[in-house]
């Protein structure tokens, strides 16, 4: 299947915060047919001071995988004030939530099919790679545009938290602010 839009993009952490474990964090985000949207992560950090949850046995849907190291993406159609909320965790688990608007009308999405995640892991490189299909009113808007964010919850061995996005707007970190969708894909 062809890519429609292809963009990568390198994080930053937020400024509130700063683990030295953790040299640098890229993502590349592909939209193909279908709506079908691809998440690559590159987290190059030494592993050793990080808290990176070992895959389980039997992933599935999660609730609240923010709470530890966890790569996410924010996806709206343009325009609109809805947003959905995807997250994945290097355990394998996932979840999915929409929004109506900022941080209001949260609920559960429903996806077509369950993601597909995989992780790769070196010595100083963790790298996750996420396949979702889109639900129904995100394939209509790919016709016209998409806009993402891309960020992720990296923790420490201590159980510090470390946010990172291409942006973070003023005061403590926020995802959800319409400000980090700063990635724009379009057919």
């Amino acid at each position: 299947m062809p890519a429609r839009a292809h963009r990568r993009v390198a994080l930053v952490g937020h400024p509130g915060a700063h683990s030295s474990a953790i040299h640098s964090l890229e993502a590349q985000v592909t939209l193909r047919e279908g709506a079908e949207l691809l998440l690559h992560y590159v987290l190059r950090a030494e592993l050793a001071g990080l808290r990176i949850p070992p895959p389980a046995a039997d992933p599935g849907r999660v609730d609240e995988l923010w709470r530890h190291t966890c790569f996410e993406a924010f996806v709206s159609e343009s325009p609109g004030p809805g947003y959905l909320e995807l997250n994945f965790s290097p355990t394998g688990s996932w979840a999915a939530y929409a929004f109506d608007d900022y941080r209001q009308g949260m609920r559960p999405a429903q996806l077509p099919q369950l993601p597909r995640i995989e992780l790769a892991r070196q010595p100083q490189q963790l790298e996750l790679h996420a396949s979702v299909q889109l639900p129904r009113s995100a394939t209509a808007a790919a016709a016209r545009s998409l806009r993402i964010a891309v960020t992720a919850v990296i923790e420490d061995v201590a159980g510090s938290l470390y946010y990172w996005s291409a942006r973070h707007p003023a005061g403590k970190a926020d995802f959800h602010h319409p400000d980090n969708l700063l990635l724009e894909l379009t057919p």
